[in-house]
């Protein structure tokens, strides 16, 4: 909904609306659970942001890194465990407790996004446009936010 309502405020309309469109594509990578990433530094940068919060974004950030190189390289039921999150049957709360560690279930939602949306953000997606300040590493299909 909120795409839709950007999108009619911001950009107007000529056609019928779509919400599938390949401008809500590139939406994928602007979801609330990662938010706190993509704009913290961004706001750390232009000093509106205490130490404490850009603290905690920082070390956030380090955990998911370490989250993804984990799940890069672990198998699970013979397969990958990155291949295996990305079957829409599967997701991280269904993984025995020993393989979840000691990551929260706040950054194995964002890995678990990352990986079942990149899909969408593939090369030629967006009408030969490359994604602004980021997109998918196309060695892990991790999606790196702008």
């Amino acid at each position: 909904m909120a795409v839709m309502v950007d999108d009619l405020i911001t950009k107007g309309t000529t056609e019928p609306y779509r919400l599938f469109t390949s401008r809500a594509e590139y939406r994928l990578l602007l979801r609330q659970d990662n938010a706190d990433l993509r704009l913290t530094p961004k706001a750390a940068e232009r000093g509106m942001v205490d130490a404490f919060r850009k603290a905690h974004t920082a070390s956030k950030i380090e955990q998911l890194a370490e989250l993804k190189k984990f799940v890069a390289s672990t198998t699970f039921e013979n397969t990958r465990l990155a291949q295996w999150i990305k079957r829409p049957e599967n997701a991280f709360a269904r993984l025995p407790s020993d393989l979840r560690g000691t990551w929260s279930s706040e950054l194995w939602t964002v890995a678990e996004n990352d990986l079942k949306y990149a899909l969408h953000h593939a090369p030629g997606r967006h009408g030969g446009q490359d994604l602004p300040d980021g997109g998918q590493d196309h060695q892990t299909g991790w999606i790196t936010p702008p």
